[in-house]
Formats: structure tokens, C-alpha cells, sequence
């Protein structure tokens, strides 16, 4: 870490030369939210341990629900994204919203399911967004065990960590 004189040790208020690597690159919930824990050397860092250990656990937590979430995130995309049913026609967005035009089949016609139409989303987030679209339940089938353990597994090792 370079040098900041606006960033100074949390322990000894020095210019601050390190960060503490269980906190880096934790995602902000809020945009008032900081919360990079820095110091001046390794003795300050474990002076101030005690006080950063409850803190600095919750943010590695919150490192791995990201991560998980973003994992699930692309594992449903992907499944969607190779079987497709939503015969849309068009995907448009205009004035904030992002439209999804579909041909309409009868109730007793079966949905055929094929690769998603890259070519009617020009942007990521609109396809990722079509893609998600109305997809709780399959989300919930497909991904409920995995997330269950895959969360689980997770939090219960860092639990033992101290």
C-alpha cells in the first residue's frame, strides 16, 4: 500500500502502509460504508487485533456471500441461457424500462426449449436481465441444495476459525 497522509493507522495513527487482508476487497452494502481497516506495521495490526476480529470476520463472511451469490448467479444464467422457452420477438429498452416482447403460444402448446437468442439483447445487463426474467421458481429448484450447502460448508468453517 502506498503511502496516503489522509490514511493513518487505526492503532497508532502513523501514515498507514498496510491493510488488513481479511477485510480487502469486502463489497460495501451502503455507499457511506467504509470500512478499510489500515495500519502502520505489523505490530499495530496485532495491537489492534482484539478490537478488529468481530469486524474483520463478519467482512470475510461477507467476501464469501458475494462470491457464492455471484456463482449461483452465473450457474443459473448459464442453465438459462442454454435452454431457453420465452419465443421473444424483441427486447428494447426505452425510458427506463427494459421491454420484453414475446409471441404468445397457446396453454396447450409445449414450450420448446433451445439456446437464448443473443442477437435481441445488445447489452450484458439486458440479457443477464431477460434471461432472469420470472425465474424465482426455477431459480429455487435448481440451485436451492447447491446454495444450502455450498452456504453452509462455507460459513460453518469460518466459524471455527478465531
Amino acid at each position: 500500500m502506498d503511502p496516503d497522509r489522509s490514511t493513518l493507522c487505526t492503532d497508532c495513527r502513523k501514515p498507514a502502509t498496510m491493510k488488513c487482508g481479511g477485510c480487502i476487497g469486502a463489497p460495501q452494502f451502503r455507499m457511506d460504508e467504509r470500512f478499510n481497516t489500515v495500519y502502520y506495521d505489523g505490530m499495530c495490526q496485532k495491537a489492534h487485533w482484539p478490537d478488529h476480529k468481530t469486524h474483520c470476520k463478519a467482512m470475510k463472511q461477507r467476501k464469501i456471500l458475494f462470491r457464492g451469490a455471484r456463482l449461483l448467479k452465473v450457474a443459473i444464467l448459464t442453465y438459462r441461457e442454454v435452454l431457453y422457452d420465452i419465443n421473444i420477438t424483441r427486447v428494447e429498452f426505452s425510458e427506463g424500462y427494459l421491454q420484453i416482447h414475446q409471441k404468445m403460444r397457446s396453454i396447450r402448446a409445449r414450450g420448446r426449449r433451445g439456446p437464448f437468442p443473443s442477437e435481441m439483447a445488445n447489452k450484458l445487463e439486458n440479457k443477464e436481465a431477460v434471461l432472469a426474467f420470472n425465474q424465482c421458481t426455477t431459480a429455487m429448484a435448481l440451485l436451492g441444495r447447491l446454495t444450502r450447502k455450498f452456504f453452509v460448508s462455507k460459513f460453518h468453517s469460518l466459524s471455527k476459525v478465531t
